[in-house]
């Protein structure tokens, strides 16, 4: 029930692995990463990621669950 085009994973990067020879999903490659090194964020992937938060809320069903992460 994932719609093919809204963000719903947001793939991060955190060390050095080139994107080219990742294994990874063909559908994670088709997308830009986020580089991330040793998991340091940024105020702008901070700011992204709160947008596409803010999308998703507006875009949803009132009744629907949310859920950010585990």
């Amino acid at each position: 029930m994932i719609a093919r085009n809204k963000a719903f994973i947001v793939p991060v990067c955190i060390d050095v692995t080139p994107e080219s020879g990742a294994d990874v999903p063909e559908s994670f490659q088709r997308v830009q990463w986020t580089r991330m090194p040793a998991g340091a964020s940024t105020d702008a992937f901070v700011e992204h990621v709160r947008r596409l938060i803010a999308r998703h809320r507006l875009a949803r069903p009132r009744s629907a669950p949310f859920c950010l992460g585990s």
